[in-house]
């Protein structure tokens, strides 16, 4: 009886992907403590900020793609472009983009329809007719077919859309485990996330993260941050609270000095000193 529901439940399993990845909690688990910030099934490029914050974009069923091969070309344009193709994203650096894999989303596809299929069968008329140890059986597969259900989908969000360090896009397979999908993607060398404590001299002038202006002696702090967003040979930093706390230390041992203006005019200095 359960394959027969199965079956006619097939048609209806991709519409109900998207709908279960909204509750698929390993997808977003970790990000709010890591100041990330997720859009979970953006209908749109625009709908994803651009701004030097770090992003992760998860997409639905219908931006699936396959392994070895180019990135999806709708799934692309979340990195390549905000608003339309005439404003391309200006921070692509710190966005990744997780879609479905064609194969992962089959399977995922089969566990739903199977979830459903119970569902069905409950409320059906022959549901009535069953013995209680029968009821209570579809019962009890319907709630384990749901966890099984949720577990392909996490499962099949196995590629991940992103800039490398020549500004290319890439397509990259990944394979999640029991860690949420952030902490697996952070573990990625190729993707370059940088998560951890900045040497001040990296972000003076000769370091390995310099874009200080060659002709001015003066840089905003914003800039400093910024630079981590649009250019694609910097790391993908996650939280700016990062860069502050190295300006900061900077500040401290005279690396750098820190000019603050007040909006009502006139100007704070910081040097050999903590910033206040």
């Amino acid at each position: 009886m359960h394959y027969t529901y199965k079956r006619n439940e097939l048609k209806n399993a991709r519409a109900k992907f998207d709908d279960l990845v909204k509750e698929c909690r390993p997808l977003r688990d970790g990000c709010l403590d890591e100041g990330i910030s997720i859009h979970l099934l953006p209908p749109a490029p625009e709908k994803v900020s651009d701004d030097t914050t770090f992003r992760l974009a998860i997409l639905g069923a219908t931006y699936a793609g396959t392994p070895g091969s180019p990135p999806n070309a709708n799934a692309l344009e979340f990195v390549r472009t905000h608003s339309s193709s005439t404003d391309p994203r200006q921070n692509q650096n710190v966005l990744l983009v997780v879609i479905p894999s064609a194969a992962g989303l089959i399977q995922a596809e089969q566990e739903i329809a199977s979830w459903m299929a119970w569902g069905a069968i409950k409320n059906s008329n022959t549901f009535k007719e069953l013995q209680q140890e029968q009821k209570d059986t579809v019962k009890r597969r319907e709630r384990e077919s749901q966890k099984e259900a949720l577990t392909f989908v996490k499962n099949s969000f196995e590629l991940v859309i992103y800039v490398d360090n020549a500004g290319n896009a890439q397509q990259k397979k990944f394979t999640m485990g029991n860690e949420a999908l952030f902490p697996t993607l952070a573990r990625d060398k190729d993707l370059r996330i940088f998560r951890e404590k900045i040497n001040p001299e990296a972000l003076l002038p000769g370091g390995p993260f310099s874009k200080w202006p060659p002709s001015d002696p003066c840089i905003k702090v914003a800039d400093l941050y910024g630079a981590f967003g649009r250019y694609p040979d910097m790391p993908k930093l996650v939280n700016r609270q990062v860069v502050i706390n190295t300006i900061d230390e900077a500040v401290r041992r005279g690396l750098l000095g820190l000019r603050y203006q007040p909006p009502g005019g006139g100007e704070d200095w910081f040097w050999h000193c903590p910033i206040e």
